[in-house]
């Protein structure tokens, strides 16, 4: 681990401050401003340290809930976690400089992925679960067959890394940098494409469904929407009235429509470039510059792009209906929330600073299911294909799978 893994979430909150088409109507969507009111190299000895059958003893004597598989994944944090498309795998990455690849149903760790010099933030699976992606923030970035659990493809961007995602159909991965670079690569040649940003850190980004174009957003609060093929910009939300008031924080995408956030979101068709609406988030309809608390750290598109799903760090879930853009649903949390995923048409499940993970109905607004996961942070949630299992990770190292009673 370098100096420059990534804050706790407790230091951030001590400061002051799919292939579904869009909506048939989206293109008649009024430009408004909406506020509502209110193979590894590990030796055996550290492989057998890596995880373990249950959570470790803690100081903190909070009992946590029951959970199908619970372990140890990382020494310090474990920041990110993803489930292979096939419901068999789960990667892992931590603040231990590794990757981890365990099997979802017993926490069986099956292969460490090593050669990481930095705490390991972005980790996936490719479309058909055969290559796993594990990528550290100094920029290496590591792919490996998940059958063979060696290396097939070592990347190197000599720049620090924000995120990573695998194209939906091929084995092409990008990246996106410290210097607003998007990097682009096949697997497992390493033949490469960059595509230039405006100078300031590429945060966030999402190849789209279609698979020829992607969305990225920067520190400047820019969006830019890029052409795989050609390497060039096709659309972006720049200048004055475009822009969001701070840094893009993160980034979801379904049928032509990208939805991006900072203290606001704002909705952008893909196909034409427009700015269809923004919407404010702040907690109890404060000012802008309130700071980190009214951040939003989790975003979540519903299958149909009817409803977005946006978690603050003021610790609440905002529901919105996308037709009339207003705020259907306001979920409080009594701390913040880091990751909101659909389970469904009718269910968002949600990550929090305090350890919890919850299960929310659209439709009303009220819980239906929660579980004490975690005496840290929950950093990352990760979905089962199937949507019965929720893989959480937290500020502590730990790992757990819960699983739904019954389908949504």
């Amino acid at each position: 681990m370098r100096c420059d893994t990534p804050p706790r979430m407790e230091d951030v909150n001590d400061r002051d401050s799919s292939d579904d088409d869009a909506p048939a109507d989206m293109d008649d969507i009024e430009i408004v401003e909406v506020y509502e009111d209110g193979a590894s190299d590990l030796s055996d000895e550290e492989e057998e340290g890596a995880g373990g059958n249950l959570l470790e003893e803690e100081e903190d004597d909070v009992p946590l809930d029951e959970a199908a598989v619970s372990f140890s994944a990382h020494r310090g944090s474990a920041f990110v976690c993803a489930v292979s498309g096939n419901g068999q795998y789960l990667v892992t990455g931590g603040e231990d400089d590794r990757g981890c690849v365990w099997r979802l149903d017993s926490g069986e760790l099956v292969f460490a992925c090593g050669g990481h010099t930095d705490s390991v933030t972005g980790a996936a699976f490719n479309h058909d679960s055969t290559l796993v992606a594990t990528a550290d923030m100094s920029g290496s970035v590591h792919v490996w067959s998940v059958e063979t659990q060696q290396s097939v493809c070592d990347l190197d961007m000599s720049t620090d890394l924000n995120w990573i995602d695998w194209h939906r159909q091929a084995n092409v991965l990008l990246a996106g940098t410290a210097d607003g670079t998007v990097w682009m690569w096949q697997v497992p040649s390493g033949q490469c494409k960059t595509m230039q940003g405006p100078g300031v850190s590429c945060g966030v980004g999402r190849v789209l469904a279609d698979g020829r174009r992607a969305a990225a957003g920067y520190d400047d609060g820019s969006v830019r929407v890029w052409d795989l093929k050609g390497s060039s910009v096709t659309h972006s939300l720049v200048g004055p009235n475009q822009t969001h008031p701070a840094a893009v924080t993160c980034l979801d995408a379904g049928g032509e429509l990208v939805a991006t956030a900072a203290t606001d979101v704002r909705l952008l068709h893909a196909g034409t470039g427009r700015l269809l609406a923004t919407l404010g988030l702040n907690a109890g309809g404060g000012d802008d510059g309130a700071g980190d608390v009214n951040t939003v750290e989790a975003l979540s598109l519903d299958g149909q792009q009817r409803t977005l799903a946006a978690g603050v760090l003021s610790g609440r879930l905002s529901l919105w209906d996308l037709g009339a853009l207003v705020e259907k649903q306001s979920c409080p949390h009594p701390a913040g929330v880091t990751r909101a995923l659909w389970r469904g048409p009718h269910t968002v499940v949600t990550g929090c600073l305090d350890g919890v993970v919850r299960a929310w109905d659209a439709r009303t607004g009220q819980p239906t299911v929660s579980w004490k996961a975690h005496r840290h942070d929950i950093l990352d949630l990760a979905l089962s294909p199937d949507g019965q299992c929720v893989v959480s990770v937290s500020d502590g190292g730990t790992c757990t799978v819960h699983r739904f009673a019954s389908p949504d």
